[in-house]
């Protein structure tokens, strides 16, 4: 995806988002779920493990991205029917 969409953040800045907005004591984690909900963001992703394949460290971005993506649709929900204010 990297390829079709220069401006496609990547599975490894995705993955750092996810541990920024996953951290309890990051007053920002809110800013880090709208920076990375946008067409060059999570939804570029496709889940087909490419990256967690040949990932230099031995990780999975594609969990940390399935996660992300999770929590930007729970915050949105929840921002849309005021839970949690």
């Amino acid at each position: 995806v990297v390829g079709l969409d220069p401006g496609f953040a990547g599975p490894a800045a995705l993955n750092r988002a996810f541990v920024a907005a996953s951290d309890d004591r990051n007053e920002l984690a809110d800013d880090v779920l709208g920076h990375v909900a946008n067409e060059h963001g999570l939804w570029r992703c496709h889940d087909l493990y490419e990256c967690t394949a040949v990932c230099p460290k031995g990780i999975s971005p594609t969990l940390a991205i399935q996660r992300l993506k999770r929590r930007v649709t729970t915050h949105k929900l929840k921002r849309a029917f005021r839970i949690g204010r």
